[in-house]
């Protein structure tokens, strides 16, 4: 799934302004994440069971993020020391990394603008499937598929909960779906052509 992180917690972070730091991978995802069919079909085939990251800008509109696993063979997440000890060295992680990355420049044309993606996932969903969102309806699903509840959703998008529930009502109807895993099974198609 060559989109996969177009809903990933430690790419919606960034996007959000969080650009330095040890941030643990639960501390940041939405509250739902666990839920999600981008967790369950995806995240849990990496058998990764926890993961921390070190945010490091190297530019202004880049930055890199160095992962640390715990995956299933070692059967437990980070304990709260090992990540207090992480985020002691937080400072020299990260000067380590702006200074290993500093030169880096992206290719042109390779990265995916996040404010257009509701705009592309709406024409390919239009073009694939017929189904035509409204713009809202389209950051809502994108939301839910990220592992948002309708709560974290209203706060988000800075509307009323109730106003949430009536675009999850009006884009179900639409997909002509009933669960977030019809949802999530309709768009990963669609993510991966964005």
């Amino acid at each position: 799934m060559k989109a996969a992180y177009l809903l990933d917690p430690f790419y919606h972070a960034i996007c959000n302004g969080i650009q330095r730091g040890v941030h643990r991978l639960f501390d940041i995802a939405p509250d739902k994440f666990k839920q999600t069919s981008y967790f369950k079909e995806y995240y849990q085939q990496t058998t990764n069971l926890d993961e921390v990251a070190i945010f490091a800008r190297v530019n202004h509109d880049t930055t890199i993020t160095a992962c640390f696993g715990r995956d299933c063979t070692s059967n437990k997440a980070f304990t709260k020391n090992e990540i207090n000890l992480l985020k002691s060295f937080e400072k020299v992680l990260i000067t380590l990394c702006e200074m290993q990355w500093k030169n880096y420049q992206p290719s042109e044309g390779k990265g995916i603008i996040l404010g257009s993606v509701v705009s592309r996932l709406r024409s390919s969903l239009n073009n694939n499937t017929g189904i035509a969102l409204s713009p809202r309806q389209a950051e809502v699903a994108l939301l839910i598929l990220q592992g948002h509840s309708s709560l974290s959703i209203s706060l988000n998008l800075n509307i009323s909960k109730e106003t949430v529930k009536v675009f999850r009502k009006q884009l179900y109807g639409k997909c002509n779906i009933s669960s977030q895993a019809e949802l999530f099974a309709l768009l990963l198609p669609m993510m991966s052509l964005l």
